[in-house]
């Protein structure tokens, strides 16, 4: 399955780059409504932090909207990891992790899993395609070691 989703993943991440501003705009509308949504319904944490703040999923239909929502710090995801920051459907043992470098003092952890590994390598390759590059062509990318899964 994983394959097909890059390829599905690809193939809408080409065709977004053509539509018009509006039509971006109701787009990133829409995935904001579905993840404030998914925050109120499946993360204990944002649950209670929307509900204290007496913001309902229904009141955020727009970016302008973002307002409404209470701040989270990088101190309180920290504390509700994971117990209380990831979805408790997912399975963590199956997801992969990586760390902030801890700049500000501490690290912060940040989980993710098949699909949004593939959906990142997407996103990754669509600029190249859009610039020219064939899909089997070669290329070279200069990282750290610990990027590459």
């Amino acid at each position: 399955m994983s394959n097909l989703r890059k390829v599905w993943n690809l193939y809408k991440l080409m065709r977004s780059q053509w539509k018009s501003y509006e039509e971006l705009r109701e787009l990133q509308n829409k995935k904001l409504r579905a993840i404030i949504k998914h925050a109120y319904e499946n993360i204990p944490f944002y649950h209670e932090k929307f509900k204290k703040a007496g913001v309902r999923p229904s009141k955020v239909k727009t970016v302008e909207d973002l307002t409404k929502l209470p701040y989270t710090t990088k101190s309180e995801i920290q504390a509700n990891f994971p117990d209380r920051i990831v979805t408790p459907y997912v399975d963590i043992i199956k997801c992969w992790a990586t760390r902030t470098s801890g700049s500000t003092g501490k690290p912060l952890t940040v989980v993710y899993d098949e699909e949004a590994e593939d959906f990142e390598k997407a996103t990754a390759l669509r600029p190249n395609l859009s610039c020219g590059q064939g899909l089997f062509d070669k290329w070279v990318a200069i990282t750290s070691p610990h990027h590459i899964k």
